[in-house]
């Protein structure tokens, strides 16, 4: 155990007691290492595409791309200052105001691109059903300006849970943490439920009204048939997202369930961090779904890859 005599937060006794090992570090900077590149590259490419094409321009692209913004910054800010923080461990002793510095850097940005996350699959869950819910009324509300004003206030609650954490503690603010990861949670079930709800509902009645007795109104049919299709497709994708977030997300929950049960404060530190580094890898998995699930990413993501693999093409043959 090291004898760290500065006073950092919580951090001096998670380092007491708790310091990282060389095979930790080695678990955590393999699992951190195989996947902030592709964070990095993957949500430059969904961004890049989403900007350069008009048809994309909606406020439920808004959302995906500010998942996606939030993503990047994962891997080009978080994972980086979060391995550096723990390879300062290894040796807290020769850099311990270093290591304090970076650790609250680190922790700082973990709290706010993880509530960042949470808050956007959030939006994302109740633009969905404000999609059905509003209907033709839908376009005249939710516009490109309501949108981009959510995702900034999603990123100044997340700022400030970052300063009051960073201030306070985690320990100070667990009970406001809490709230808000279950008010988020309910919210996103509950509209997803609707959804489905509505969803079932809808595909009955197309069901029905495909039926020989009523075929006259074929072209009625088939424009409903086809708003139902890009509707449906579009919140199974933003549910695989969500899913993927529980998936990620349960490591840590079950860390925070341990540590409550049994008070095992030597192995917290330890198992927390391998459970971040999961969390990580949601940020380099979101962009594959939405290039897998939704044509209209996928078509404009190609042009994009195409266009940055001859740059670099023409970049290594001119040198």
């Amino acid at each position: 155990m090291a004898n760290f005599s500065f006073p950092c937060f919580k951090f001096s006794n998670w380092v007491r007691l708790g310091q990282i090992t060389g095979p930790q570090f080695t678990v955590v900077t393999v699992l951190n290492g195989i996947t902030f590149l592709p964070a990095i590259v993957l949500n430059v490419l969904v961004l890049v595409s989403i900007w350069r094409t008009s048809a994309l321009h909606t406020p439920a692209m808004v959302f995906l791309g500010n998942l996606a913004l939030s993503d990047l910054m994962v891997g080009s800010l978080a994972q980086p200052v979060f391995v550096t923080c723990l390879a300062l461990e290894l040796d807290v002793m020769r850099w311990e105001k270093m290591y304090c510095w970076v650790a609250i850097t680190a922790g700082f940005l973990t709290i706010v691109m993880c509530f960042v996350t949470l808050f956007n699959i959030t939006a994302v869950a109740s633009e969905r059903y404000l999609a059905l819910y509003l209907h033709f009324r839908y376009c005249s509300i939710i516009t490109m300006r309501w949108a981009i004003l959510s995702c900034s206030l999603l990123w100044m609650m997340a700022l400030l849970l970052g300063v009051l954490w960073a201030t306070g503690g985690m320990e100070l603010n667990s009970s406001l943490i809490c709230v808000l990861v279950a008010v988020c949670i309910g919210i996103i079930i509950l509209c997803y439920t609707q959804v489905y709800r509505a969803l079932r509902k809808h595909q009955l009645q197309i069901q029905a009204l495909n039926r020989p007795s009523t075929a006259s109104s074929g072209n009625s049919l088939s424009h409903n048939v086809h708003e139902f299709k890009r509707y449906r497709k579009s919140g199974i994708t933003s549910l695989y997202v969500y899913l993927l977030f529980l998936l990620c997300y349960i490591p840590p929950v079950c860390v925070y369930i341990y540590h409550e049960v049994t008070r095992d404060a030597i192995r917290l530190p330890n198992l927390l961090k391998i459970a971040i580094s999961v969390i990580f890898i949601n940020s380099a998995i979101n962009p594959m779904i939405y290039c897998c699930k939704l044509k209209a990413i996928r078509n404009s993501v190609w042009p994009s890859l195409t266009t940055l693999f001859l740059s670099l093409r023409s970049a290594v043959t001119s040198s």
